[in-house]
């Protein structure tokens, strides 16, 4: 770490040794701790503990029995990725629309559908970005919001790097796991045992601490568990506007669905069908349309490495000051003027904007 980075965790370290010998000793146990022991100490019952556990693997390969899993349950719980998700009116596009409008009203210009082939780089600084067109945009300073691989792979050639800093480019771990499959409805689907007032906010298929582990088991040898953990929300409930009056939207997160594996698009969407009309047996009869996006559709439409929609893993080793990588944690890079920010830089994954207002400051 630079000189002020070792002054932070100076700091940090000097508020550890504040709570005492006891609590620190906690704390410290706590970060390394898998998920599963620590419901184990505090709970007895399963289906609540299958519940809890399931944020403590989300968007990360990794199963409940594994250390460090506790961190990431508290990690999503401190930038209100928790168990109580919020939604924008308008869906996350009016989060992007009502973004651009505030960048615009500063004089900001937007530029869509416009894909980057490099950042341009002079005597070790960026200096502007080559456009699919041909048209180089000079610039003060560039912001890549792309994960560390695709940004120091695709868009800076590795000769403009030193070779430790290419090496540890390609030692970040990835490995996707989510499938996200989207459902139009041609009207709300029935779900005998839950009230209408449920249906209003996430609905979840983690039964227990084993399920989360057996379907994680399945995905280290690059296979789809038919017992998968499942969150589902119906997010026109809250925001009728989203689709058609007496439509709905049903937006559904999969994992385990590896990146590394032979996954198929039409058998995914079978198996959620078949798994969420155990619960709605009405529900296949009331899809309009479908669209399935699994790990290889990240990475080829959005460019999101292997898939991963954080950046890459979450887990201790890539977190803190070691994120995205060893002694480039405050979004700086080796290529002067060039930033990184977003879900690969600190605090992660989730849609907090604290990637992009830490930089800014």
């Amino acid at each position: 770490p630079s000189a002020a980075e070792t002054l932070d965790l100076a700091a940090l370290a000097g508020k550890l040794r504040g709570y005492g010998r006891r609590e620190m000793t906690e704390v410290i146990r706590l970060l390394v701790m898998p998920v599963r022991d620590l419901l184990d100490e505090w709970f007895e019952n399963v289906e609540l503990k299958g519940l809890l556990a399931s944020v403590a693997v989300r968007g990360i390969t990794q199963g409940p029995f594994a250390g460090g899993t506790t961190f990431n349950l508290l990690h999503h719980l401190t930038t209100g990725d928790g168990y109580f998700r919020a939604t924008a009116k308008g869906g996350v596009g009016a989060i992007s629309q009502t973004l651009a409008k505030a960048a615009q009203s500063s004089g900001a210009e937007l530029r869509t559908n416009t894909r980057v082939l490099r950042v341009v780089v002079k005597e070790g600084v960026a200096t502007g970005v080559e456009l699919d067109s041909g048209e180089v945009i000079e610039t003060v300073q560039v912001i890549s919001d792309y994960d560390a691989r695709y940004t120091f792979t695709q868009l800076v050639a590795p000769p403009e790097l030193e070779p430790e800093f290419n090496r540890a480019v390609q030692h970040v771990r990835y490995n996707g796991s989510v499938a996200r499959i989207n459902l139009a409805l041609s009207e709300l689907p029935n779900f005998p045992t839950l009230d209408e007032k449920a249906l209003q906010g996430t609905l979840v298929i983690s039964p227990s601490i084993m399920h989360l582990e057996k379907a994680f088991d399945c995905a280290k040898y690059g296979n789809v568990s038919d017992q998968p953990y499942i969150e589902v929300t119906i997010p026109s409930l809250a925001d009728p506007t989203l689709a058609p009056e007496g439509n709905h939207v049903m937006s559904i997160w999969l994992q385990y669905v590896p990146y590394k594996g032979n996954v198929d698009a039409r058998q995914i969407c079978e198996l959620v069908l078949a798994r969420l009309s155990e619960f709605a047996p009405n529900l296949r009869s009331l899809v309009l349309h479908t669209q399935v996006l699994t790990p290889h559709d990240f990475q080829e439409r959005f460019h999101l490495s292997e898939g991963h929609l954080y950046g890459g893993n979450m887990t201790l080793a890539q977190t803190f000051f070691l994120r995205p990588i060893p002694g480039f944690a405050q979004y700086r890079t080796p290529i002067e003027q060039l930033y990184l920010c977003g879900a690969a830089t600190h605090p992660g994954g989730g849609i907090s904007g604290l990637a992009g207002r830490n930089i800014a400051n």
